[in-house]
């Protein structure tokens, strides 16, 4: 049989941990690389904004002329950024140039970007992104109402000013990589630690594994080992079926060693009976001598066929799945199989049963039990006698309830009876005739003793009860207590 290995655990965690932790880490090198951004933008567009509002705060008026003493301090704040170009302008109220770069201005930028000023406000600032000597660069506007200049004159001042980007793009990338170096780290550092942590949470499977691997075959002790709640159940089900398993095999050895005895003891009475035959001159004497001979072989015929069913049963029960079925069908055809045996000795096998019964089983082995008990009822019964099957539904209040396990359980059950009138069986027997080739001191029928506890196993396989009491005047009376399919 071709197997495919497939990953382990540990693999396939450390692979799932690992493509997480990369999309986390690329997710947080994208934010922090739009974090640098943001704040260098806004860095140099404060500083930008200082040099505006600084050389808008120098404006005066002088005699109905705009003047303007360019603040040394607006160049300071700019000039912390050596590497990058400055250009400024300022246009006065009619759109006329004041002073600074003249043409400096775009007409399409400044229509674009330029702020409206309300009635309430004494200035207003925006920003925007243009060219200087074709060089990107960051530019503000800063509109300012002709009252703050103390005149009659009307109309708004603008301030212009302009910086290339180099810093800011030079602050981003460090901002940038600083965060990639820290999310690097934490990377490194969270992989470790999961890698760890996963090796760690498996070892409980890994000493399990080990346990089982040098464990010798007899041995099926459970697993005691403390593991997490997720790996008990695997636990539980290996230690489950380790008792299982256990359970099987000591019934096979019992089975292997009263099956032997129980054929040797047949054997060796074949064995003796054909010396003797061999031995006798008389042909009477060989004939009875041969006669035992053939009925030494029907017992054992009957012992090994008793034995390879109850070895199939104790497969089926164990393999084979449970489905609803219909009892009083099955108990009905077994009666009409059985009565071919019961009319050679003039026995009247009646059943009584006329309710429909559906219980949820294994026909075959049910097929088994059924055959078991009414060849039993057959084969003690005397002759001309009547063997009596009821099929019967019993309630919770019912008598036979309360002596069984049954009585807890909700809604009705189906009550089989099986009555002969034979020599019945002992009460000091009664708790012994289940068990396999177990025999009364005063039974002189052959058999091989293994018919009721063929049945006692169905009926426990199927949650039912089976109890034998006395008949009266004489015989026995086997009753078997099903719960319904239907609670």
């Amino acid at each position: 049989m071709i197997r495919h290995r497939r990953w382990s655990i540990r693999l396939q965690l450390l692979t799932i941990t690992s493509l997480l932790m990369v999309i986390v880490a690329f997710i947080t090198f994208i934010s922090a690389r739009q974090y640098g951004d943001q704040a260098a933008q806004l860095s140099y567009d404060r500083l930008l904004a200082g040099a505006a509002i600084q050389a808008a705060e120098n404006i005066q008026n002088d005699s109905g002329i705009i003047a303007v003493d360019m603040p040394k301090s607006a160049f300071e704040l700019l000039a912390q950024a050596p590497d990058d170009r400055i250009r400024y302008q300022i246009i006065g109220p009619q759109n006329e140039h004041v002073t600074g770069y003249e043409g400096l201005d775009s007409k399409v930028a400044l229509h674009r970007f330029k702020p409206v000023l309300k009635k309430e406000e004494a200035q207003s600032i925006a920003y925007f992104d243009h060219y200087i000597l074709g060089e990107k660069a960051r530019f503000v506007v800063l509109v300012m109402a002709m009252a703050m200049i103390e005149s009659d004159l009307t109309g708004e001042v603008i301030v212009l000013f302009g910086q290339t980007n180099s810093a800011r793009q030079s602050l981003s990338n460090e901002i940038s990589w600083r965060a990639t170096q820290l999310v690097l780290i934490v990377f490194l550092i969270s992989g470790l630690a999961l890698a760890l942590a996963i090796v760690w949470t498996l070892q409980p499977i890994n000493k399990l594994n080990l346990e089982l691997k040098r464990r010798s075959p007899k041995d099926l002790s459970p697993l005691t080992h403390s593991v997490p709640s997720e790996i008990q159940p695997l636990q539980d089900n290996i230690n489950h079926l380790m008792e299982q398993l256990g359970e099987t095999l000591d019934r096979l050895e019992r089975f292997n060693s009263e099956a032997a005895h129980q054929l040797r003891t047949p054997l060796a009475g074949i064995k003796s009976q054909t010396q003797n035959a061999l031995e006798e001159v008389s042909g009477e004497q060989q004939k009875t001598q041969l006669e035992r001979v053939l009925t030494a072989c029907d017992h054992l015929s009957n012992t090994v066929t008793q034995l390879l069913e109850q070895a199939r049963l104790a497969h089926r029960l164990r393999s084979i799945p449970m489905t609803p079925l219909s009892l009083d069908r099955i108990v009905r055809d077994t009666c009409r199989e059985a009565a071919i045996s019961a009319l050679g000795r003039n026995i009247e096998l009646a059943y009584h049963g006329e309710i429909e019964a559906r219980i949820v089983g294994d026909e075959f082995s049910l097929v088994q039990m059924f055959r078991n008990l009414i060849e039993n009822a057959i084969k003690y019964s005397p002759d001309n006698r009547s063997i009596d099957i009821n099929l019967v539904t019993v309630h919770p209040s019912h008598p036979v309830m309360a002596q069984s396990p049954l009585s807890k359980a909700r809604g009705t059950c189906y009550l089989l009876t099986v009555a002969d009138q034979g020599i019945g069986i002992p009460d000091a027997d009664k708790p012994n005739v289940f068990e396999r080739f177990y025999r009364t001191a005063n039974n002189t029928r052959t058999g091989s003793g293994l018919g009721l506890s063929i049945a006692r196993e169905v009926a426990e396989h199927h949650q039912a009860t089976l109890t034998l009491i006395d008949n009266h005047p004489t015989g026995l009376i086997v009753q078997v207590l099903f719960p319904s399919d239907n609670p």
